[in-house]
């Protein structure tokens, strides 16, 4: 009976992996008279974006070759932000269309860092550790997205309407994400109290009340600020990011989006460590913990993250207001001298 039940899995996953070969592949095959190349990072935002040095190398590589990206469905539009291919796919068997049709594919990239297994810890950036493993050498800093001019009008209109023009503009985004990633939301609305105690802002939080890793939960909305929860699609969100005075964010993909548009951000760190995302000058306004657990990158045990913190989360909780306050000013004040102002 399990054998029956296996053998009948195996065959709808080689009828399924077909159907894609038949309706994806081929058609841009005999559409360029190239074959395809594949490339794949089925995870979140930040590490998406962080692929795309590599992938814009090896694009070079297989010049006129036609592209597909696989990555989940939400995030589609990244990789036509990054210049690399608008052609996407979340199709979930995306290994076996390597592993049993390579032959009809010109290359096939699996993007990996040494954060993605259990036995081994992160010693490069993420952008220069994907570009290493296929023999390539891309500067480790985060690639240029190009957001639609309609996308970034149509949000400048909506900040306008709703906050004025007065004061510089400050997204919030304090999750949701992984429990042990996120910061005490009294600490956020006291950190929205004294911006706005000390001058004129317009501070927006944004985020989504479903996750990919989470599921549905309802969203925390920080008091003294305007809600954006829920109401920006992934695009519209770097839209907003690309026209932000400053972001202040915990480990996520909103400052990855962030850092792809020179936005800067004041990201708060504890279970991981900013020196292994981003380049020394993105990650100058980080506010990173100084317990002695700091950077466990969820490997004490690996998977906390999903389980429990076996420390209380100590590396958020010990983070003050007063450190992320100061980084705040001093990113806008860098900022304000950047543009002249």
């Amino acid at each position: 009976m399990i054998f029956t039940i296996r053998t009948k899995n195996l065959l709808l996953r080689h009828f399924r992996t077909f159907l894609f070969v038949i309706f994806r592949i081929l058609p841009l095959w005999l559409k360029t008279g190239r074959k395809p190349v594949i490339f794949s990072k089925f995870s979140g935002i930040g590490d998406i974006i962080c692929t795309f040095p590599a992938a814009l190398k090896l694009k070079e590589k297989h010049l006129g070759a036609p592209l597909i990206y696989h990555c989940h469905g939400s995030f589609s539009c990244l990789p036509r932000l990054g210049g690399i291919t608008l052609n996407t796919t979340d199709y979930p068997d995306i290994g076996q269309v390597a592993f049993w049709y390579g032959f009809l594919l010109e290359g096939f990239y699996e993007f990996a860092s040494e954060d993605d297994y259990p036995g081994t810890i992160s010693t490069h950036l993420y952008i220069n550790d994907f570009a290493k493993r296929f023999g390539l050498e891309v500067s480790g800093d985060h690639p240029a997205l190009k957001v639609s001019p309609v996308h970034v009008h149509a949000i400048r209109q909506a900040v306008s309407a709703e906050l004025g023009n007065v004061g510089p503009l400050i997204i919030f985004h304090p999750g949701p994400s992984w429990p042990v990633r996120e910061w005490p939301l009294d600490r956020w609305q006291t950190l929205a109290q004294r911006f706005q105690d000390d001058t004129p802002v317009r501070i927006i939080q944004i985020g989504s009340s479903a996750t990919l890793t989470q599921g549905a939960e309802p969203p925390k909305f920080i008091p003294g600020t305007h809600s954006f929860l829920d109401r920006l699609t992934l695009e519209e969100t770097a839209a907003l990011l690309s026209i932000a005075d400053l972001l202040v964010g915990i480990d996520s993909g909103m400052l990855h989006l962030a850092a792809c548009f020179n936005t800067p951000s004041v990201g708060i760190w504890g279970p991981t460590s900013p020196r292994f995302r981003f380049s020394p000058e993105r990650a100058r306004y980080f506010v990173v913990s100084d317990v002695s657990c700091q950077g466990c990158h969820h490997r004490t045990p690996r998977l906390h993250w999903i389980t429990s913190c076996p420390n209380q989360i100590d590396c958020m909780q010990a983070i003050g207001v007063a450190p992320v306050y100061q980084s705040c000013k001093a990113a806008l004040a860098s900022k304000s001298l950047t543009s002249g102002n």
